[in-house]
């Protein structure tokens, strides 16, 4: 409310509070502010195709992602020319479950790109050993559940990248 009434519009230092505040709450080492959870996923994503990278991902790449979910977690997998693979979800949680997710892994499986569905926590522990495992990105949607917690570490601690988002809902 104090940036809005000092009229600052841009990051500024209020958004560099908020980012050190972010960071600091999920217990990793940076966080950056962009626009919405879209963005974030589309930023997050993105960065996965940096030339810096020891093995970027590349266009045509397999990316395991929800049957069931948001557009924003899916676009930026077809965005960059990667290939989606869907793994259904359990009715009662509306997250993948881990075997599932293994099944779907090819040679060609190069991340995993999963939601915390409507703060529904995805079991985490396994999801990392498949990603140790097969060498995969884990990027960690938590656009739907900033606060959750799994085995008493906050979600959005978990991935290689992690979003969050604002959103009221």
């Amino acid at each position: 409310v104090k940036a809005s009434l000092d009229f600052w519009l841009t990051l500024g230092p209020w958004g560099n509070r908020l980012e050190k505040g972010l960071a600091d709450f999920l217990g990793v080492p940076h966080a950056a502010l962009v626009n919405s959870g879209s963005s974030a996923n589309l930023v997050a994503f993105a960065s996965l195709f940096s030339p810096r990278l020891e093995r970027p991902l590349q266009k045509e790449d397999e990316v395991i992602t929800t049957a069931a979910g948001f557009p924003t977690t899916l676009n930026p997998i077809l965005q960059y020319g990667c290939t989606p693979v869907f793994v259904d979800v359990s009715l009662e949680t509306l997250l993948p479950k881990p075997e599932w997710i293994e099944a779907a892994i090819s040679p060609r499986t190069r991340a995993i790109f999963l939601p915390h569905t409507l703060g529904n926590v995805l079991d985490c522990d396994p999801i990392l050993e498949l990603c140790k495992k097969h060498n995969l990105y884990f990027i960690e949607d938590n656009c739907d559940a900033l606060d959750s917690e799994y085995k008493g570490k906050k979600t959005g601690s978990f991935g290689d990248l992690s979003t969050l988002s604002m959103y009221p809902p």
